[in-house]
């Protein structure tokens, strides 16, 4: 059964309640209220509520309208601010009306349309108070996100736009749902991949192929900004829900449709993983050394950086534009070709030289003995990324082999015997006692973590690079944040 979160019903109602405007600087008694009653919610019941829980839907939806309405709606007199009034007290009704007949999906419905409601009333206001000449918050964080998207690539997208502050629901068809959640290993009910790709988004059920299910999609598209979706090229078109559908209900919309080969050319209509897509880019032709089959890569590289960092900076981009143009547009993120420009230099290089790059032989894939991996005494591994020829003569210095400044570091006819030269050399001290040597040198050398390591790395534990996730089942995973860090904006959540 899945879950109804209402925390973030209360987090998006708070933020329109405590917008100071018309010399309401301090939230009211009501307010500060509310805000006691989202502490609560955020602390019981981030993960959602099931229809166990029913009673306290009603309850509380109930005292949230009392709130709500106590709470000065008007402190902006103007017709639109009405609207919002009277639409978030209807949904505050419809919500509490489902939880009372146990229809666990109108609930859903109404909770995911509260959120909205509270959204764009959001938006009014920060509106009136940029004219008025306020400091507000970054403007992303007001977007609202619809992600039809199954599997690995539009959820990592859509969970980053969560972390930078984007309001996310996630609409999957019925059963099974997003058949990622079923994959082992299980944490609680679902799959642990789809909770680190998935939590915090609210979630609904639509078919999509059903006419009341179209319509109640398209009513969200009429209030969202983004929508983000993965099937292939033509489908939407096909269910009635096109980017032409989309913007005939609102011209602001952005749809971003990321697949495997792109909209259109000879492949667009072919399936496809991401093996496949590194394999038609040549990514695949890069590494492998003398083995007669290339490697499976350890990280899908084109679902994650052609796929969801590609589409979340294009969908930015899109947003940024639409500042200007006041129109929305139709992203075409096509993850094969996204590859392309990761080997930007591989393909100068080819140009120039007029051949193809040598697997494992070129100076950043192992051909060069400044820049590569050595096996240490106790068979674990070190990194050397000495590049540039300071840091080649620090690494002579460090491990203390003074002759070694003067040889040639990067790819040349004496690469083979100096990089034995440097096997040998590593091969003599454990990994811990290089840890050592190298923590007083800057010589662009690190140990090689195994992958138990590194979440207690005291480098990533001072900067807070993980954060724990609750299982229905209450175990806890750590995954890692969404990187850097913006001024200003609330996150990670």
């Amino acid at each position: 059964m899945k879950k109804l979160g209402i925390a973030g019903i209360l987090i998006a109602v708070l933020a329109v309640f405590t917008l100071p405007s018309r010399g309401l600087d301090q939230p009211n008694e009501n307010v500060q209220k509310l805000m006691r009653h989202k502490l609560e919610y955020s602390q019981g019941v981030l993960e959602g509520l099931c229809v166990e829980d029913f009673p306290m839907i009603v309850e509380n939806t109930k005292e949230l309208g009392n709130i709500s309405k106590a709470a000065s709606w008007n402190v902006i007199e103007t017709p639109e601010y009405a609207v919002y009034s009277a639409e978030f007290s209807r949904a505050v009704k419809d919500l509490a009306e489902a939880a009372e007949n146990k229809n666990l999906d109108g609930a859903t419905l109404a909770y995911v349309g509260m959120t909205m409601k509270c959204v764009s009333c959001h938006k009014y206001v920060r509106g009136i108070r940029v004219a008025a000449g306020e400091s507000v918050s970054p403007e992303f964080e007001l977007q609202t996100v619809l992600d039809l998207t199954l599997l690995l690539p539009g959820p990592l997208c859509t969970q980053i736009l969560l972390d930078l502050g984007a309001n996310v629901t996630k609409i999957e068809p019925p059963a099974p749902g997003d058949y990622m959640s079923l994959w082992p290993p299980l944490a609680g009910s679902v799959s642990a991949m789809y909770l680190a790709l998935n939590h915090g988004k609210q979630q609904l059920t639509l078919n999509l192929k059903d006419a009341t299910d179209r319509e109640k999609f398209l009513e969200m598209v009429a209030k969202a900004d983004v929508v983000v979706e993965g099937f292939r090229p033509g489908v939407l078109d096909r269910l009635e829900v096109g980017y032409e559908q989309l913007r005939a209900v609102n011209p602001r919309i952005i749809l971003c449709s990321i697949s495997g080969y792109g909209k259109d050319g000879p492949l667009s209509q072919r399936a496809g993983h991401d093996l496949n897509y590194q394999a038609l880019a040549g990514v695949l032709s890069l590494s492998g050394g003398d083995a007669s089959t290339p490697p499976n890569p350890s990280l899908q590289v084109a679902d994650t950086c052609g796929g969801s960092y590609a589409a979340a900076m294009l969908i930015m981009a899109a947003l940024f534009e639409r500042t200007t143009t006041h129109v929305g547009q139709h992203i075409d993120v096509s993850m094969s070709e996204q590859l392309l420009p990761l080997m930007t230099t591989s393909f100068a290089n080819a140009s120039v030289e007029n051949r193809d790059p040598q697997r494992d032989g070129e100076l950043l894939s192992g051909g060069a003995p400044c820049y590569r991996s050595y096996r240490t005494a106790d068979d674990q591994y070190f990194t050397v990324g000495a590049l540039e020829p300071k840091f080649w003569h620090a690494l002579a210095a460090a491990i203390e082999l003074p002759e070694l400044a003067e040889t040639p570091h990067l790819v040349t006819e004496q690469s083979e015997a100096i990089t034995q030269r440097l096997v040998e050399v590593f091969a003599s001290k454990t990994a811990k006692e290089w840890t050592a040597i190298f923590a007083a040198t800057d010589a662009c050398c690190e140990k090689a973590l195994e992958f138990n390591e590194v979440v207690s790395h005291e480098h990533w534990v001072a900067r807070e690079s993980f954060r724990e996730i609750e299982a229905s089942d209450g175990s806890r995973l750590k995954v890692p944040k969404m990187p850097g860090s913006l001024a200003g904006m609330n996150r990670p959540r």
